[in-house]
């Protein structure tokens, strides 16, 4: 299917997507401006930079128009109409006045293609893991309340993720202001019987309103027994057991031996285990596949593999949405604008060492971890050379080139292997030739897998061997090596 995109700011996580899913798609083309940022955005993807909808050719099948729409003053909207009446299918990127999807909709069916509204949001694993997790709740149990935090820039998202969700409900029937509190607004929305706190973070950086979000989604879904939390767009997913006191008189001193059932659960236990990317990877690996899954589903509809009905509910979803968005904006107000740098920036190092504070280790406690941790990786070390044939006898020596090449490490490691294994034990002489007083580590092949395997492949991950500071990914060592230097 024929793509073109329109549009380069957001615009490039579609062309990422498309690129990713040539098995759909195929990359026909730029519609832009004609900015720097475009014209090496052509030329990266290698396509063509169109400047205007009449300079498209007639095989283009689907367009992503990922420029503002007209709630924000843009052409989006008006770029969209063109492309529909050239019968080609849109998908437009939220947020979208609630007339123009209408409007937008109608044209589509007069011109017999498809019109959507984008939202990556909820094809993201988390979020839709969120979404299956929740409606499966409402099956068996009562939802007594849910609520949601986001950033502004991302309401559109949060209300059609909640639509989503509680879809099984109802639709939403009533949206009320409850006012304010620093720079976050709460809402109440009813969504059937259930009711949604919703709190906005509704502050943006006056010079790049979209580059600084504090938040994305958080979302608590209390039951009548337990909750369910996500703690981020990409974060993990819990599950909150409650805390149900028995009615006995050995309390607390029988629960140890002898709790009963309901207590014999951690408070809180893991759904579902969120992604444990940096933030770079994100961007750069998690946005575009959740474009990837949403165009993906767009050209089953467009092709008819998915039920008209289907994608009729959803453009309901989407107006409604798009109303109830228009509301909650309108109700909370342009957001505050700060250029403000903080005097100070957190860390969770910082974090962690106050936390631990009471605890903190003394020079002696981390010179002994250190040294714990470098005898685990030379015991590990010896395992990974006694299976190149090294140091298998106690009589034969081996210089230093030999052990470096035979273990399959890189060059710029052989200076760190040698001074690990002659820090602990593995003595070379100046002819090159090695003894060594730990050959009890070279012949417990069959035992050494079972008790290094986690740290064997740690270590392997990092090309075998790394530095000692990347090897001592203990906590407390990780926090407080830095004191050594000055204890």
């Amino acid at each position: 299917m024929k793509v073109i995109v329109c549009g380069t700011r957001f615009g490039q996580f579609y062309l990422e997507a498309i690129k990713r899913r040539s098995d759909v798609f195929e990359l026909a083309g730029i519609l832009a401006g004609g900015s720097e940022r475009s014209r090496k955005c052509a030329e990266h993807y290698g396509v063509p930079l169109y400047s205007s909808v009449d300079e498209l050719p007639n095989d283009i099948e689907l367009a992503c128009v990922v420029i503002g729409s007209s709630v924000f003053g843009k052409s989006g909207t008006d770029i969209a109409k063109k492309l529909i009446e050239k019968k080609i299918n849109v998908i437009q990127e939220q947020p979208v006045h609630q007339n123009d999807i209408q409007d937008c909709y109608r044209l589509a069916v007069k011109n017999k293609v498809i019109y959507s509204v984008g939202d990556l949001y909820v094809y993201m694993e988390q979020i839709s893991a969120m979404m299956k997790a929740v409606k499966t709740s409402l099956s068996h149990s009562e939802v007594l309340m849910v609520e949601m935090t986001c950033a502004s820039q991302v309401l559109f998202p949060a209300i059609h993720i909640l639509t989503k969700m509680l879809s099984d409900s109802g639709y939403i029937t009533s949206v009320d202001i409850l006012g304010k509190t620093g720079p976050f607004s709460s809402v109440n929305i009813r969504i059937g019987s259930i009711m949604v706190l919703l709190k906005v973070y509704n502050r943006t950086d006056r010079l790049a309103d979209d580059q600084n979000m504090l938040l994305l989604h958080n979302i608590t879904v209390w039951t009548d027994q337990g909750s369910i939390i996500l703690s981020d767009d990409h974060g993990d997913i819990l599950w909150k057991n409650p805390l149900v006191m028995p009615d006995r008189d050995d309390i607390p001193r029988g629960l140890a031996d002898d709790a009963p059932e309901e207590l014999d659960k951690l408070p809180i236990e893991k759904i579902k285990e969120g992604s444990s990317s940096s933030l770079a990877r994100q961007l750069s690996e998690l946005w575009p596949e959740a474009v990837g899954k949403e165009l993906a589903e767009l050209a089953k509809i467009i092709r008819g593999d998915i039920p008209r009905q289907e994608y009729d509910i959803g453009m309901q979803q989407l107006l409604i949405c798009a109303n109830k968005w228009k509301a909650v904006t309108d109700a909370i107000g342009y957001p505050e604008s700060s250029v403000s740098e903080p005097a100070h920036k957190l860390s969770p190092i910082e974090l962690k060492k106050a936390v631990l504070a009471d605890n903190a280790p003394t020079k002696a406690d981390i010179e002994e971890a250190l040294e714990k941790m470098d005898i685990a990786c030379l015991e590990t070390m010896m395992w990974a050379y006694s299976s190149k044939g090294l140091f298998a006898d106690k009589n034969i020596g081996h210089s230093k080139d030999e052990i470096c090449k035979k273990s399959g490490a890189l060059e710029q490691h052989y200076k760190l292997m040698t001074e690990i294994t002659v820090r602990h034990g593995v003595r070379l002489n100046s002819t090159g030739s090695s003894t060594s007083d730990l050959f009890r580590y070279t012949n417990i092949s069959a035992t050494m897998p079972r008790r290094y395997t986690a740290l064997w492949t740690a270590i392997s991950c990092r090309r075998f061997f790394c530095s000692r500071k990347e090897v001592c990914s203990l906590q407390m060592i990780f926090i407080w090596r830095p004191q050594l230097q000055s204890i």
